[in-house]
């Protein structure tokens, strides 16, 4: 029994895995990640099976979609913004992965659906995956589903850099079109935050990364000293 306090009484409620040994908790736990995978997987079967159908009563209302006022994606972004208590952005996200994972990654599907990997790792796949023509797709389908099964517990970095290897082996101009986007979206931004300090993010090029590190370094002592402290309200105190 655990006690719980509900206003200024409490209560005992019966713990469902009370009497559980710990390896019992443990296999608790992964099983409950398998689940989640499966979750994941069914959910986004369904999200791609409402854009099939949303996208048919589109194109049968108005055949021209660039002319429609409301695509069959746009109405499914709604819809699972709704469902799902997202922003229409994150709802966009989803619906594009459930789509990617559908038409272009049906073995990688497959194993989200059996528990064998994460939603995390497969999300990884589809970011990185998206540059890959269709006609390779398939080839790169099937890699990544012989091997994902082993990739425990590696970071994201190192999940990245196994995906883009992938790529580069099956479809080389993927790979480079990558870089080259990579390239033109590079940017810095400041920004300022309640606190008085500032978030400071960007994509900048290696070596201009590193000169950029050393810069804050060298400045960050001779300024630090003579920065007023913030008042509560984030504005500095004179």
């Amino acid at each position: 029994m655990i006690p719980i306090r509900v206003g200024s009484a409490w209560h005992t409620r019966t713990c469902v895995f009370e009497g559980f040994g710990a390896d019992a908790l443990v296999g608790e736990i992964e099983a409950s990640l398998r689940l989640e995978s499966a979750l994941w997987a069914r959910r986004c079967a369904v999200i791609a099976a409402l854009l099939a159908q949303r996208t048919g009563e589109a194109e049968d209302a108005d055949p021209d979609a660039g002319l429609a006022l409301i695509t069959g994606f746009a109405r499914t972004t709604a819809e699972v913004s709704a469902t799902m208590n997202m922003s229409p952005m994150g709802a966009q996200h989803v619906v594009a992965q459930a789509e990617a994972l559908d038409a272009r990654l049906p073995a990688v599907a497959a194993l989200l659906a059996a528990g064998r990997t994460d939603w995390r790792t497969v999300q990884v796949i589809i970011a990185r995956s998206e540059l890959v023509s269709d006609s390779l797709i398939g080839q790169l389908d099937q890699s990544l589903a012989e091997r994902i099964g082993s990739w425990q517990c590696w970071s994201r970095r190192r999940l990245i850099n196994a995906v883009d290897a992938a790529v580069r082996a099956i479809d080389p101009e993927a790979a480079k079109e990558r870089r080259v986007r990579a390239d033109d979206d590079r940017h810095i931004s400041v920004t300022p935050l309640p606190d008085g300090m500032a978030q400071v993010r960007g994509s900048l090029r290696p070596w201009r990364g590193r000169c950029s590190t050393s810069a804050f370094r060298r400045w960050r002592p001779r300024c630090a000293p003579r920065t007023p402290a913030p008042s509560p309200s984030g504005a500095p105190m004179r």
